[in-house]
């Protein structure tokens, strides 16, 4: 089930990072990847899903560390509520965006769109991943 609570939390987070902190490129791209920390993400320029991990410091963020790696997936499937790689994910959070609109303010706008337009957000979370690349052109145009 989608948790429109947390998106909204990820919506108000995103508005505090500094654009050039900020690409789907890669979860976290650390400038010094020996100090690469999830919680402390030092300087990092990271996409929605790097930045979002920090939301949620309260659970046991162990059950998704792995020696030199992080599972995001299973990460954002517990936060959000919907699958990784599901056409919603892909919507929110893909790395495709990189070439259509790799912005902060344009995640920000399909945050804001999927929670103004639900029945699209529930559409997407029951749809296997049949997506190809010019559906992110389409997607854009929903929200730009």
């Amino acid at each position: 089930m989608i948790n429109y609570e947390n998106l909204k939390r990820a919506k108000e987070l995103l508005k505090t990072i500094p654009e050039d902190r900020f690409s789907m490129d890669d979860f976290i791209t650390c400038k010094n990847p020996d100090l690469q920390d999830v919680l402390n993400p030092c300087d990092s320029v990271c996409c929605v899903i790097g930045h979002c991990v920090v939301l949620d410091i309260e659970t046991n963020l162990k059950k998704y560390s792995y020696s030199y790696s992080f599972d995001y997936g299973g990460w954002s499937y517990s936060f959000f509520g919907f699958e990784y790689d599901s056409d919603l994910w892909n919507f929110l959070f893909s790395e495709i965006w990189v070439y259509v609109d790799n912005t902060l303010k344009g995640a920000i706008k399909r945050i804001e769109y999927v929670l103004n337009n639900r029945d699209f957000a529930k559409k997407l979370d029951n749809t296997p991943n049949i997506i190809d690349d010019s559906d992110y052109k389409e997607w854009y145009k929903l929200y730009k």
